[in-house]
């Protein structure tokens, strides 16, 4: 009520001095059409404020005016519905007045379907823009203008491009903001209780809140209050004036703190962890009646609590470790390790200690990659799980090693001292040294594969602080490594595996066979990288001569010479190719070039956040996938469930929309999306309904699962 009577009273006096000041020159507005990237085409209408002057947002505040925009095409009028406006500023005036709007230039932005976009760019194409401008005075104004009229400014493409990134985007509801809705201190109406980690009030910046309300009948928000903590944690309120008197039919506060129908209440939420306003929603069916148990549920010490919540996901990063172990991207190291175990299987002290260096192996490998992720987001990188096999750098050594390795499986060498006796008293196949870079291969392999439970430790780890981050990747390694732990202390659970004899030399060569697929696999992958087949000739070259360097000293001559001189021209090739894959790095993940892509009889798109918006504002049903091509969870689901019958019949049943994101290369929009909806790699998969919801699967899926959902 207050905010209706200070507007009226804005009014009253603005309109007595409108005719002392040209309002034309004070706001100017154009428009015109745009199309994106995507093909999505927009009717653009844009605003230039004089420095000083600001307008509107649609929620104005205190007081002020909403700017309005509507359309006319000949007599009739044309509705067209905006998706969100961009990110207001907020002003505080005189008497403490809070209102929010917009100063310079900003655009306003309206999808297109063919029809409307025939109808805007007709002759008889009106747009009306009235609004309400404030600096020391406030003064109303207007323009009407067709489309086809020469406009007051002109906005260039790249403008118009900078605009359209920088709209806020809908996001899922923060795990780390705490919102309560309570009765409010004085009983009279209601009050929004929050708070959010790691956030100092002094970081918000002097013209933004931490949420910023729409408009919501019959609430009418006042307010925000900041209060920061010794433990950086922000803890806020603010006050709602309940408005359901005004109502038809009238509408009271509750008193046992349930509403009639569930309230829908949106913001805006400057998220401190990516430094973007995005936009989120929550669904209020109560509120607590007492004001002061809200405010404590927020304000309540969660050290006990972080403390519970910690051990919850590290004993879901040891589950999915454990389960690592059965993945297909694992099984071909770990056929070799239990090949090791049972060579060893009738010493006690060998069998430990060869499960202590496969561990220290796989530790040392997971503590490794954590740093590496700590250090990349301390520089401002977005990253995820298997985020090391977007790099043709590291898929190269990783093809080299398996290839190498497999050598030694197929017998055409030992490192062997001139002498006679093995290197260090140690074999690289068989010795200590051995276990230890086969747990370096096994964790460098169970990246592309996602097991259950993983996704959720992974997602909590990696949005929190380092000390977490590598606590979490220590559990994981413990659970790819715990059955070997289990053995090395109780020898007696592999009483079952038959004894040693010759039939593991056979074996043995099989196991070689299993890491050359391996290796073929990633050359694949190397491939969908680079996109160089003159790079992948090169390495395939380099492993050629490796080969021949090893089978000419086993099976020709044991001269020296010849080895290093084939083994030195197969490492000068490699590194030379690595040297080349360094300079020619990917920017950005490209390799799905195509928009459309027709796969199994059914038609996908490439995935954008803008082409996702376009079908929101269609109000389609759309499904996501994203995927890779290193991603083995990601090919399992596709044949068991994507390139079925069964999914077929749901997309056409359903008229769903289907969207393909491929984050094989580095891609930080893709990074930041999934970051931004819980999920820290692929395999991920989304449906958007209609309304614009999104409902996240998670990274396995069933048709069963996907039906239940829709």
């Amino acid at each position: 009520m207050l905010k209706i009577l200070a507007t009226l009273t804005l009014l009253f006096v603005t309109t007595t001095i409108k005719a002392t000041i040209d309002t034309k020159n004070v706001i100017k507005v154009s428009a015109t059409t745009y199309q994106d990237k995507a093909s999505n085409k927009f009717l653009v209408v844009t605003f230039k404020n004089q420095p000083g002057w600001h307008t509107y947002w649609k929620n104005p505040g205190d007081a002020g005016i909403a700017t309005k925009i509507s359309f006319t095409s000949g007599s009739s009028t044309l509705k067209l519905n905006s998706i969100p406006w961009p990110s207001p500023k907020r002003y505080i005036a005189e008497g403490n007045i809070w209102t929010y709007g917009y100063a310079g230039k900003y655009s306003i932005f309206y999808p297109l379907s063919k029809l409307n976009y025939t109808k805007v760019n007709h002759t008889s194409f009106k747009i009306k823009a009235t609004w309400l401008a404030c600096k020391k005075i406030c003064i109303p104004g207007q323009s009407e203008f067709k489309l086809s009229d020469t406009q007051s400014f002109t906005t260039t493409k790249e403008e118009i491009s900078q605009h359209l990134s920088a709209l806020p985007r809908p996001t899922t509801f923060p795990q780390n903001l705490k919102l309560v809705l309570a009765l409010s201190q004085d009983k009279k109406g209601l009050a929004l209780y929050y708070s959010i980690p790691n956030l100092e009030k002094s970081e918000l910046g002097p013209d933004m809140n931490l949420i910023t309300p729409y408009l919501q009948e019959p609430f009418s928000f006042k307010h925000e209050t900041l209060i920061s903590s010794k433990t950086k944690t922000t803890y806020a309120h603010m006050d709602i004036e309940w408005d359901g008197e005004y109502m038809e039919p009238e509408e009271p506060l509750p008193t046992d703190g349930k509403f009639k129908k569930p309230y829908t209440l949106k913001f805006l939420y400057s998220n401190p962890s990516t430094s973007k306003v995005e936009i989120i929603e929550k669904t209020f069916s109560t509120f607590l009646i007492n004001g002061q148990k809200a405010l404590e549920s927020v304000t309540a010490n969660k050290k006990k609590k972080s403390s519970a919540t910690l051990w919850y996901y590290l004993i879901l990063a040891f589950l999915g470790g454990l389960i690592l172990n059965i993945m297909p991207c694992v099984l071909p190291v770990i056929s070799i390790k239990l090949f090791s175990i049972i060579k060893h299987s009738n010493s006690k002290e060998k069998l430990f200690m060869h499960s202590i260096c496969y561990t220290s192996g796989i530790l040392f490998t997971f503590i490794l990659l954590g740093s590496t992720i700590i250090i990349l987001k301390k520089s401002g990188e977005i990253v995820g799980w298997g985020f090391q096999l977007q790099s043709p750098i590291i898929v190269s050594i990783m093809i080299m090693t398996m290839f190498i390795f497999a050598l030694n499986l197929f017998g055409l060498y030992e490192f062997k001292t001139p002498g006679g006796k093995f290197l260090g008293g140690l074999q690289i196949s068989h010795g200590m040294l051995g276990d230890f870079i086969s747990g370096i291969m096994a964790t460098i392999l169970s990246t592309p594969c996602s097991a259950p439970f993983l996704g959720v430790a992974l997602t909590f780890a990696l949005t929190s602080t380092s000390y977490t981050i590598i606590g979490t990747f220590m559990a994981i390694g413990l659970g790819l490594s715990f059955p070997f732990i289990l053995i090395g202390i109780f020898p007696g659970l592999i009483s079952f595996l038959p004894k040693p004899g010759m039939w593991m030399e056979n074996l043995r060569k099989f196991l070689g066979l299993s890491l050359i697929f391996t290796a073929l696999w990633l050359t694949d992958v190397f491939l969908a990288l680079t996109e160089n087949s003159n790079s992948l000739l090169v390495l395939n070259c380099s492993m050629a001569l490796m080969f021949f360097a090893f089978y000419f000293y086993n099976s020709i001559s044991k001269k020296l010479i010849y080895f290093f001189t084939f083994f030195i021209l197969s490492t000068a090739l490699f590194v030379a190719n690595i040297a080349f894959n360094y300079t020619t790095l990917p920017s950005s993940n490209d390799s799905s070039k195509q928009s459309i892509m027709n796969m199994n009889g059914m038609t996908w798109e490439k995935w954008s956040e803008e082409k996702l918006l376009y079908y929101k504002n269609r109000k389609e049903l759309v499904f996501i996938d994203f995927t890779a091509r290193w991603c083995l969870t990601c090919k399992v689901n596709e044949k068991l469930v994507l390139d079925t019958a069964g999914f077929k019949e749901l997309v056409k049943k359903h008229n769903m929309k289907l969207l393909l994101a491929d984050w094989t290369k580095r891609d930080p929009v893709i990074g930041k999306w999934l970051k931004d909806h819980g999920m820290v790699g692929v395999p991920a998969y989304f449906i958007q309904t209609p309304n614009g919801r999104l409902i996240n699967l998670g990274e396995t899926l069933t048709i069963s699962k996907i039906k239940s959902n829709l």
